[in-house]
């Protein structure tokens, strides 16, 4: 895995956990019963801390990339692996298809 990939790969799970995160826990001002002029029913009532969901989500983002990272990078995951099709398997490369 390059570095490249690395950062693709952490870039992945971390927009991932931060969109699940976003629906996580949130109280709407139609819940709450109380609606501010000019605002949806579905915005958030009170409690909404962007910059606590952030700093969490790269918690469990790195907890997550870790040993995901390092199973691809010592061969423990391969694209033999999840080839369940069998469209890599026994096909050799030839010289002219580069």
């Amino acid at each position: 895995m390059t570095i490249t990939g690395a950062a693709v790969l952490f870039f992945v799970i971390w927009w991932l956990g931060f969109m699940i995160s976003l629906m996580i826990g949130v109280t709407t001002q139609a819940d709450a019963g109380e609606n501010e002029p000019g605002t949806p029913l579905s915005a958030p009532a009170s409690g909404f801390t962007l910059w606590s969901r952030l700093k969490w989500v790269t918690v469990i983002t790195v907890a997550l990339w870790i040993p995901l990272a390092a199973l691809i990078l010592w061969g423990g995951l391969t694209v033999e692996d999840i080839d369940f099709w069998g469209r890599y398997r026994g096909v050799p490369a030839s010289e002219d298809s580069y």
